[in-house]
């Protein structure tokens, strides 16, 4: 990103969840956003074991999209009516209690990586975005529980009447925005 090139504070490395290419003792916190359970998570451990200072963090992060929300079921119904074959990740669960599981499976392997003594908060992390950033994060498809084997930009070129579907999601957009804003209501969990 070229914003982060100016920071002197920011430097990109190459690494992997199990060799960071970072020194001994080096960080004073590990932050995972959105990927721990795509990790090794006993090699990770040792990882960040390696990495931190004394009395360093690991903290874990996710942002929830919850589908029992008026908003996010609106969107799941108008991804579904454009694209026949959806299968959400959760398997034969419904979104809102395939939420719930991932949120607890979440829970666990951040508490396998940080131990007995981890604490946590949840909090509301609303998204007020406007009508391009809305389209544009709704395209992605990267809100929707679709299965991980699916390739989103395939979908989109491919399997999903894309004209009816923005059609749809600004029709969503004009119906919840309001001073041309809309506000997502996501909820994120930090586990330290």
């Amino acid at each position: 990103n070229e914003n982060l090139k100016s920071n002197r504070n920011f430097h990109l490395i190459k690494g992997s969840d199990i060799n960071t290419g970072l020194s001994d003792n080096s960080v004073n916190c590990v932050l995972v956003s959105q990927s721990l359970h795509r990790f090794n998570t006993p090699l990770f451990r040792k990882e960040c074991n390696r990495v931190l200072k004394d009395n360093g963090n690991i903290c874990v992060m996710w942002n929830r999209v919850h589908f029992g929300k008026p908003v996010f079921k609106e969107l799941l119904n108008a991804l579904k009516s454009v694209y026949p074959n959806y299968k959400s990740r959760y398997g034969t669960i419904d979104e809102v209690s395939g939420c719930i599981d991932e949120m607890n499976d979440n829970l666990l392997d951040a508490r396998n990586l940080i131990g007995r003594n981890m604490k946590s908060k949840f909090f509301k992390n609303d998204y007020v975005i406007d009508h391009s950033q809305f389209r544009s994060l709704v395209l992605s498809l990267g809100l929707f529980p679709i299965d991980d084997n699916s390739n989103n930009k395939y979908l989109l070129e491919n399997e999903i009447d894309k004209e009816t579907f923005i059609k749809k999601i600004d029709k969503i957009f004009f119906k919840y925005a309001v001073n041309d804003k809309i506000t997502l209501p996501f909820e994120s969990d930090l586990h330290y």
